[in-house]
C-alpha cells in the first residue's frame, strides 16, 4: 500500500499558524486603518469571509470569478460575459481586492454577487466558501493564495487560471518553497496563460504539461468602446503635434520633465495614480510651463494634465505618439498598450514591460514599437518618428496587423471552460 503525501498537508497546517499570528497584529490596527483606506471601510465583513448571501444556493451553478486590479477585471468582466451565454442559468459571484474594481462591478451589475476577496485565513475562507458554495472558480491573470487554493482542492471544486500570467517575482517566491506551490498550483485544474514562458513557469513548478494551454491575451478581444474627447480638448490640440504620456509614475514624470523642456509639441500628461494630477500641475507650473488641468482647459497651454478617471483611451486619439508608463519604472513592470493600438497612433514604451512580453515582444519584431530608456533617447525616437510620415504609417500598420492576428483568446477560453465543466 502506497504511502500518502503528507507534506501538503503539514504545509498547509504551518501556512495557518503562521497567518494566523500575523492577522493578530494586523487586526490590532482596524481601528487606525478603516479611517485611510476605504477598502477596510467597505470590506471588515467581506475580509472575515461574510459575504453576501447566496440567493440561489442550490438552484443554479455558482461560478466565482476573482481579479485585482482594473486590468484583470476587464478581463474578468469579458469572460463573464461570455460565461452567461455559454451557461445562461448560471449565477456569477465576483470578488476583488481593488476598491475601484469593487464599486465598478457593483454600479455596471456585471455579477449577481459582489464583494471583497477574503482574508486567506482557515476561518475566513470556509466561512466564504460556506455561503457561497461555487461549483467552479476562475482567477484572472496573476492572484494566487494557498488556503483558497486548498479549499477548492479539498472540496473538489474546479479551480481554473485565465488570462494567466506567471511573473519572475511569483515564480521566484514559489520556486523556493515548493511544498506551498503543491497547495496552489497542484490546486488548479487548468491554466490558460499568455506566454510560454508562463508555461515554463509552471513546469518549472511541478504542474503538469497537460494541464496548460498557452493562448495568448485575452485583452485582444476585449478593448473597450474609447468613446470621445471633448470639443475643448480638440481646440486645444488644433494642428499642433501631440504626444500623449499614459499612466506616468513618479519617476517617469521626473524623466519627461526634462525632456520636454527643450520641444515644442504639445503634451497630454495622465497619471497612473489620479492623486498625482494636481502635484504635477503645481510643479509644473514652478518650471514655467504653460499647463492646464483637463478639468479647467486653457487653449494656450502646451500641457494638459488629465485629472479625470477613464479618458486616457479616448486622449489617445489626440496623439501622434503615445508613450506608455511604468515602462521605464522597473519596480512597475509596464501597463496596457493595447489602448494605443486600437487608437493606430505609434506606440513608444521603456525597456521593463514584463507585464506585457507577449504583446511588446510580439510588436518589437513587427518593427511596430520603439523601445526607450533615456531622455536623449526619448528625443531621438520622437524626432524619427515626427520626421517620418513612412516611419508612423509602418508601425501603426504592423501593430493593427498584430492585432487582428491575435484576437481570439476569449473564445478558446471558454472552449476550455466547457471541456473542464461538462455536467452544466
Amino acid at each position: 500500500m502506497e504511502r500518502q503525501d503528507t507534506r501538503p498537508k503539514l504545509a498547509i497546517s504551518l501556512y495557518r499558524i503562521i497567518y494566523a499570528a500575523a492577522s493578530v497584529i494586523a487586526y490590532a490596527t482596524v481601528p487606525y486603518a478603516e479611517h485611510f483606506f476605504r477598502r477596510i471601510a467597505q470590506g471588515m465583513h467581506d475580509f472575515n469571509g461574510l459575504l453576501p448571501k447566496n440567493e440561489n444556493l442550490n438552484k443554479k451553478p455558482v461560478f466565482w470569478v476573482h481579479a485585482v486590479s482594473m486590468g484583470e477585471s476587464l478581463v474578468a468582466n469579458g469572460f463573464i460575459s461570455e460565461l452567461r451565454h455559454a451557461f445562461p442559468e448560471c449565477c456569477v459571484a465576483f470578488t476583488t481586492t481593488h476598491p475601484d474594481v469593487y464599486a465598478n462591478v457593483k454600479k455596471k451589475k456585471t455579477a449577481d454577487l459582489v464583494a471583497y476577496f477574503p482574508l486567506d485565513s482557515y476561518v475566513s475562507m470556509k466561512r466564504a466558501f460556506d455561503r457561497w458554495r461555487p461549483d467552479a472558480v476562475f482567477v484572472s491573470e496573476t492572484d494566487f493564495w494557498p488556503e483558497f487554493s486548498w479549499q477548492c482542492k479539498t472540496r473538489k471544486i474546479p479551480l481554473m487560471l485565465i488570462n494567466g500570467r506567471i511573473s519572475s517575482k511569483i515564480y521566484s517566491f514559489y520556486s523556493k518553497f515548493p511544498s506551498l506551490a503543491d497547495i496552489v498550483f497542484g490546486s488548479f485544474e487548468s491554466f490558460a496563460v499568455q506566454t510560454p514562458l508562463d508555461r515554463d513557469y509552471l513546469l518549472s513548478l511541478g504542474v503538469s504539461d497537460a494541464k496548460i494551454k498557452v493562448l495568448g491575451n485575452m485583452k485582444t478581444d476585449l478593448l473597450p468602446c474609447s468613446g470621445s474627447v471633448p470639443d475643448e480638448a480638440l481646440a486645444w490640440k488644433n494642428n499642433s503635434r501631440c504626444v500623449v504620456l499614459g499612466s506616468l509614475h513618479n519617476v517617469e514624470f521626473d524623466l519627461f520633465s526634462s525632456v520636454i523642456k527643450n520641444r515644442a509639441e504639445k503634451y497630454v500628461i495622465a497619471p497612473r495614480n489620479l492623486a498625482n494630477a494636481k502635484k504635477w500641475f503645481e510643479e509644473l507650473n514652478k518650471l514655467a510651463f504653460k499647463v492646464c488641468l483637463r478639468s479647467d482647459i486653457k487653449l494656450d497651454s502646451d500641457i494638459m494634465i488629465l485629472d479625470s478617471m477613464g479618458e486616457l483611451a479616448a486622449f489617445y486619439s489626440l496623439a501622434d505618439i503615445a508613450f506608455v508608463g511604468g515602462t521605464i519604472d522597473k519596480t512597475v513592470g509596464g501597463h496596457n498598450p493595447l489602448e494605443v493600438i486600437q487608437q493606430n497612433v505609434p506606440l513608444v514604451c521603456g525597456k521593463n514591460y514584463r507585464n506585457f512580453t507577449d504583446i511588446i515582444d510580439g510588436l518589437k519584431a513587427l518593427e511596430a514599437v520603439e523601445t526607450v530608456e533615456s531622455k536623449n533617447d526619448i528625443s531621438a525616437t520622437f524626432d524619427a518618428i515626427f520626421a517620418s510620415k513612412e516611419k508612423s504609417e509602418k508601425m501603426t500598420k504592423a501593430a493593427a496587423e498584430f492585432l487582428n492576428a491575435n484576437k481570439g483568446v476569449l473564445k478558446a477560453t471558454l472552449r476550455l471552460v466547457e471541456k473542464m465543466l461538462p455536467a452544466f
